[in-house]
């Protein structure tokens, strides 16, 4: 007679239990239908928190791109700023030449 699971009982419920039932553990055998059902739900399950962590990690990413992104702008709008006010200052301050009629 092939069997597909075993059932095991658990005499020791834990310390301050005066409870005297027994609780009995559903076992699947390796190699059978339900072992192998177990398994697969156990490995699709841990491939999809896999490929979520994968995607989270992904969107983090792409924000940290987009926040680098967004400084190099700052940063490239802060040195044109510079130079458009460095070029107004020495075109307004010459003391020794005139400037020429605009």
């Amino acid at each position: 007679m092939f069997q597909s699971a075993r059932f095991h009982r658990v005499l020791d419920r834990g310390s301050g239990n005066s409870c005297a039932r027994s609780d009995v553990l559903f076992v699947p055998l390796d190699g059978s239908k339900l072992w192998k059902k177990r398994n697969d739900m156990i490995e699709r399950a841990r491939r999809e928190v896999e490929q979520r962590a994968r995607d989270l990690r992904e969107k983090e990413r792409e924000r940290e791109r987009e926040r680098e992104r967004e400084r190099e702008l700052e940063r490239h709008l802060q040195q044109q700023k510079d130079i458009n006010n460095s070029a107004a200052g020495r075109q307004g301050s010459s003391l020794f030449f005139p400037l020429p009629p605009p």
